[in-house]
């Protein structure tokens, strides 16, 4: 989903991680500019597709130049063309726990090895109660600690979590493919995306 995006800044590719693990994200991208009129207008945000069908551009205020009041109008305009809602985040909007320490403990697991089994036992599980603490499924499928293995189907998108509660024992744990709960954890995260620029 972000295969052309480099970044120097290490506050915005945090966040990218974050989006991209949040169970209310669809897609995310990199946007450098968008067609309006007879030009391209810059844009350099990442732009995420949320479930549901919303759009959202997010301006990370604590690191752009300031705009000049031409640019800042073509850009909302360009925006608005593309049925894109613009909203303002900064560093504090990134470094809230506890999601941080959540986003940053999952993504570094996200190449941890998870054996078939090990995966069809999750999977059996939460079919079964359609949603466990981590304490529960580590008891139901014999794993002393399964964060790591967890962590790694988060990020594969195999399972999810709501990452604005404490990454641990109590954190429940759902199959991404429960529609249900997928719409239940969208409107709790969704509001993270709540500044919207009038």
């Amino acid at each position: 989903m972000l295969a052309d995006f480099v970044s120097s800044s290490e506050k915005l590719c945090q966040f990218a991680i974050q989006l991209l693990l949040d169970p209310a994200t669809g897609a995310v991208n990199f946007v450098k500019s968008l067609p309006f009129r007879d030009c391209d207008v810059q844009i350099n945000m990442l732009v995420v597709d949320l479930q549901g069908g919303d759009r959202v551009a997010c301006d990370l205020v604590s690191e752009r130049p300031d705009w000049d009041i031409d640019d800042e109008g073509l850009l909302r305009l360009a925006l608005q063309h593309h049925g894109i809602r613009l909203v303002e985040i900064d560093y504090a909007d990134i470094d809230a726990e506890p999601r941080a320490s959540n986003c940053a403990f999952i993504w570094s697991h996200r190449d941890h090895p998870v054996p078939v089994s090990i995966e069809k036992a999750i999977n059996r599980a939460l079919t079964a109660h359609q949603g466990l603490t981590i304490r529960s499924l580590s008891t139901l499928i014999g794993l002393r600690d399964p964060k790591p293995e967890i962590s790694a189907l988060v990020c594969q998108g195999v399972v999810m979590t709501d990452l604005s509660v404490k990454f641990g024992p109590n954190a429940i744990i759902h199959k991404t493919s429960d529609p249900c709960r997928a719409r239940n954890l969208l409107r709790r995260t969704s509001n993270r995306f709540g500044k919207t620029v009038s």
